[in-house]
């Protein structure tokens, strides 16, 4: 029997959600011990990635199944107890792409958990409500289930697949020169947890020793564009400060020319964009967070969010001393990395399958 996946966003939504149905996937197809696989694809939206980074050429069981109708639509029907499964015909279960994706009442559901809304919020509350529906749950780090545990959610029915991590760095080619000056780059939308203004402090303060270096801001415009922005426009580097949305098949030369990777966030739970940097050597500063600290280990440099902000001048001697002994931590980087493959996520997570469905073979 087959295995549905909800992968609408595979091809029309480059990072996210979309990145990791499309590379579960891309994974899923190149094994030969995996079940066959019925891909629910809604085609409301034209696709934003060509069908060659699908990764599904030559793959044999991968049914496709395109449906036009809009999600407001899908939605109401899910609801009724016409979900995807539905337009599938018989599958054994439904895997989802994230939490508030489409209902499948008739089969086993099973739901990856990158991450929640806010703890308290009423985000956070509708969220666990939606999750204790599913059979199985699928984390990409220890916090994320114990944040799941607090919500009331069985542990039996958590599980940790490692997240995957090696798509920039496969896709890659030629590895760049890198620039000059060297290049701090902060990957993701421009939003309150990535501190971005506190980045930009602190490379001003390098500047200011006479380290020069460039800030890059790889990611689309979020709630804290204006106030960086105004930042930026009073910066004494303001002229070596660039902002971009650059397209999927440009990000791993971009990313892998960079110098450093700045990513502070407050509780991540997933560790994919530190890694995603270390895959392609590049040496990271990271927040203290759970998360991140599980994967990277000693691989990275970690500095608390709190201390950053009331001292860009200690974020600056974190990212100095990458630079200055760049090669060595880009070397730790890669070992810390090479665990997080997609082949590992899609074996891990076919088992989790067989688990809650003995039969599937």
């Amino acid at each position: 029997m087959e295995v549905g996946i909800e992968y609408t966003l595979a091809a029309r939504h480059a990072p996210g959600a979309g990145r990791y149905v499309r590379e579960f996937v891309r994974a899923l197809a190149g094994r030969a011990d995996r079940p066959a696989l019925a891909l629910y694809e809604e085609t409301r939206r034209p696709a934003v990635l060509p069908a060659a980074a699908l990764g599904l050429d030559g793959a044999t069981d991968v049914r496709r199944c395109a449906v036009g109708r809009p999600r407001r639509l899908s939605l109401l029907a899910s609801r009724f107890g016409l979900g995807p499964e539905r337009r599938l015909g018989p599958v054994a279960l439904f895997h989802h792409a994230r939490v508030d994706g489409l209902v499948a009442r008739r089969v086993p559901e099973v739901v990856p958990v990158a991450e929640l809304p806010l703890p308290g919020s009423d985000g956070e509350r509708a969220a666990s409500e939606r999750l204790r529906r599913a059979a199985r749950l699928l984390v990409f780090s220890s916090s994320m289930g114990e944040r799941l545990g607090r919500l009331g959610i069985d542990a039996a029915r958590v599980v940790r697949v490692p997240v995957g991590a090696d798509h920039w760095a496969r896709d890659l080619g030629a590895p760049p020169p890198r620039r000059d000056p060297p290049v701090v780059t902060v990957l993701g939308a421009v939003r309150p947890e990535r501190r971005h203004h506190v980045v930009l402090a602190a490379c001003e303060r390098l500047r200011a020793r006479g380290v020069e270096v460039a800030l890059e801001v790889l990611g689309r415009p979020g709630d804290r564009t204006g106030p960086f922005e105004t930042a930026r426009a009073a910066s004494p580097m303001r002229s070596a400060v660039r902002c971009e949305v650059p397209d999927e098949a440009e990000i791993p030369a971009r990313l892998a020319a960079a110098a450093v990777v700045v990513q502070l966030e407050d509780d991540p739970g997933t560790p994919v964009t530190p890694l995603e940097a270390m895959a392609l050597g590049v040496p990271v500063v990271a927040s203290h967070a759970p998360a991140f600290e599980e994967a990277l280990g000693d691989a990275a440099r970690f500095i608390e969010n709190a201390e950053a902000e009331a001292s860009p001048d200690r974020l600056a001697d974190a990212i100095a001393d990458l630079l200055d002994a760049r090669e060595e931590h880009a070397a730790r980087g890669r070992a810390a990395a090479a665990p997080f493959t997609w082949e590992a996520n899609a074996r891990a997570t076919v088992a989790a399958w067989r688990d809650l469905v003995p039969s599937l073979r």
